[in-house]
C-alpha cells in the first residue's frame, strides 16, 4: 500500500513545486510592472521639470559651485579650485557629460533628476518589506508627489539625490540583517558614495548602527546584567562574540566596511 502510495505523493509535489514556483513569477511580474510603472511616472515629472527649471534658471547659489566643480574636473578650468571638496559625486558624473562636450546647466539638472525615480523606487521595495504591494505603490506615488520632492528634484541641488541613497543605504542594510548578510557590500560602500554626495547621509551611519544591534539583541543581552551573575554575563557575552566573528554575517560586515574605507580613502 506504500509502495503505491509513493508515485502519488512524488506527482503532488512536483504539482505544488510547480504552483509554487508559478506563483514566485508572478509576483515577480507584479513587482517589475509596479516598478515600470513609478518608473514612468517619476521620469515624466523629471522630464517636465528639467524644462521648467531650464526656462526659469539657475535659483539655488550652490549650483553655480557645483557648475564650477564639474567645469574644472572636466578640464575647462574656472574660477577658484578650493571648492573641490563639496559634494564631488554629482561634479564628477556631470563633468563627464561636460567632456562630451555638452556644457549646459541642463546637465546638471539631468544627473540630479535621474536620482528622483531611483530615490522612488527605492522607496517602493522600502514599503514592501512591511506592507502589500499595492500600499507600496501607493505610497511610492505619494513620495513622489510631495511638493517639498518635486521642488528639489532636477533643480541642480544635492537633496534628491542624497536622500535616493540614504533609502537604498537602509534597504540594504535591513536585507542584509534580516535576510543575506551579503547586502552589507552593497550597504557600506553605497554610504560612502552617498556621504560624498551629501554630507548630511553621515546622519545615517549610527541609525545602521543601532539597526544591527537591535536585530541581534544586544541591549536586551545587556539588560540581563541585572539579572543573572557577572561572571556567568560574561562567559555567555564571550561565547556571543566568538559566535559572531565566526559567522558569516560579520565576514561580510568586515568585508563591506573595508570596501567602504577604499572607496572613503580614494
Amino acid at each position: 500500500m506504500s509502495e503505491n502510495n509513493i508515485p502519488e505523493n512524488n506527482i503532488i509535489n512536483k504539482i505544488n513545486k510547480n504552483k509554487i514556483y508559478k506563483y514566485k513569477i508572478y509576483k515577480h511580474k507584479i513587482d517589475i510592472l509596479f516598478i515600470l510603472i513609478i518608473a514612468i511616472f517619476t521620469s515624466s515629472l523629471v522630464y517636465l521639470l528639467i524644462n521648467a527649471n531650464d526656462q526659469l534658471g539657475i535659483y539655488c547659489s550652490d549650483v553655480f559651485i557645483y557648475l564650477t566643480n564639474s567645469l574644472n574636473l572636466a578640464g575647462y578650468p574656472l574660477g577658484k579650485t578650493s571648492n573641490l571638496y563639496l559634494s564631488p559625486v554629482i561634479c564628477v558624473i556631470t563633468s563627464l557629460i561636460f567632456k562630451l562636450g555638452y556644457i549646459d546647466q541642463i546637465a546638471i539638472f539631468t544627473v540630479t533628476g535621474i536620482f528622483f525615480p531611483i530615490s522612488s523606487i527605492g522607496t517602493y521595495l522600502l514599503f514592501k518589506l512591511k506592507l502589500n504591494r499595492i500600499t507600496s505603490l501607493f505610497g511610492a506615488i505619494l513620495f513622489s508627489s510631495f511638493s517639498l520632492n518635486i521642488l528639489w528634484t532636477a533643480n541642480g541641488t544635492m537633496d534628491i539625490p542624497a536622500i535616493a541613497i540614504s533609502i537604498w543605504v537602509i534597504y540594504f542594510t535591513i536585507l542584509a540583517v534580516n535576510k543575506n548578510p551579503k547586502y552589507f557590500l552593497l550597504a557600506f560602500p553605497l554610504f560612502v558614495i552617498g556621504f560624498f554626495t551629501r554630507y548630511t547621509v553621515g546622519f545615517i551611519l549610527p541609525l545602521m548602527f543601532l539597526y544591527i544591534l537591535f536585530e541581534i539583541d544586544i541591549i536586551g543581552k545587556i539588560s540581563v546584567l541585572r539579572y543573572k551573575n557577572f561572571k556567568n554575563f560574561k562567559k555567555s557575552i564571550l561565547v556571543s562574540l566568538k559566535k559572531l566573528i565566526k559567522s558569516n554575517s560579520f565576514k561580510y560586515f568586515l568585508v563591506g566596511i573595508l570596501i567602504a574605507l577604499a572607496i572613503f580613502s580614494l
